[in-house]
């Protein structure tokens, strides 16, 4: 209740405002594909994975809200579709000091919003973090940050995470602290460090404090878009789960380039999700402004070899 609160809150706030603010951006995205073979499931077809519409607001030069409302298809494990309010804040820039922000409401977590910015390929997969669900919700609360110099960094407390995927009991309303720290060696390489601490679920017994870290490198040159990163999620005292993962693109024409993801999983985390590792190669075209297509190859290696994934998939993004 208390994240729907500040999420109604936002938008109520912004709504008005950016009604009568000339300066209004909305913007869209869809994400799509049609598997063509799957081993485990058998299934083939066509799926919009996600689509989302955005709108920001300008109130003034320092002032802004945004809004993400997003629908997504039928998961297998509850079979329905959904459609909700991702994202409802506001923000100020150079409150305090040159190129710092401060930001109030349901937003993405730092290492979302610059993951995402270093490396392009979310189309194709998810970083680490955000593909285990480690600490990767849309979390209602207060973050002051600044990543406008070469030392980065945000401190956010917050109140739930919706995305979160872990036991029954740790996911609603469990207040914690983000902690992200940066440094961009040049424009091309940079060091990213993330730890976020969520206390214990009050509502259920069965709940475990919960403790994220991650690591991360980028580099962004030459037509190369690399991400290497370790993630690891510590949830009471026996689980200690973690992920490596590597994503690299390499563009070797202004609309053509080829993708490679590795993922490993240590024993923790194969125990949890039944899955040691990921691969996934591929091709992918730039059809025009804000429209990319591309046909991958997924293996995935699970826990018993009868339940391996070998999948073709043909991937879509579209923004405007």
């Amino acid at each position: 209740m208390k994240k729907l609160g500040l999420v109604l809150a936002a938008a109520m706030i912004a709504g008005p405002a950016m009604a009568d603010n000339q300066d209004v951006k909305v913007s869209g995205q869809i994400f799509a594909n049609y598997m063509m073979n799957q081993d485990l499931n058998k299934e083939t077809g066509f799926t919009v994975d996600r689509a989302r519409a955005t709108v920001d607001g300008m109130f003034n030069e320092s002032w802004m809200a945004q809004i993400v409302l997003e629908g997504k298809t039928a998961d297998t494990t509850t079979a329905k579709s959904s459609f909700f309010v991702k994202k409802a804040f506001i923000q100020g820039k150079d409150i305090f000091n040159a190129g710092d922000h401060v930001r109030f409401g349901a937003g993405s977590n730092a290492w979302k919003d610059l993951m995402y910015k270093h490396s392009k390929n979310r189309w194709i997969e998810k970083v680490a973090l955000h593909d285990r669900s480690y600490s990767a919700g849309e979390v209602a609360g207060v973050r002051y940050g600044n990543f406008s110099n070469a030392f980065k960094y945000s401190v956010s407390l917050h109140s739930g995470n919706d995305d979160s995927t872990g036991a029954t009991g740790q996911d609603d309303d469990a207040t914690g602290i983000e902690l992200y720290l940066g440094y961009a060696f040049n424009d091309a390489m940079g060091l990213h460090v993330l730890v976020n601490n969520d206390a214990e679920e009050k509502k259920t017994g069965a709940a475990d404090k919960r403790d994220t870290t991650a690591v991360a490198f980028n580099y962004n040159a030459h037509g190369v878009d690399a991400l290497i990163e370790m993630a690891q999620l510590k949830v009471g005292s026996a689980d200690a789960r973690s992920t490596t993962k590597a994503m690299v693109s390499y563009n070797y024409s202004d609309n053509k380039g080829v993708y490679l993801g590795l993922q490993n999983h240590n024993k923790d985390e194969e125990t949890a999700s039944s899955v040691k590792s990921n691969t996934i190669a591929g091709h992918y075209w730039t059809l025009a402004k804000g429209l990319k297509t591309g046909v991958f190859y997924n293996m995935q290696k699970a826990s018993t070899s009868a339940n391996d994934q070998n999948t073709l998939l043909w991937k879509w993004e579209a923004k405007f």
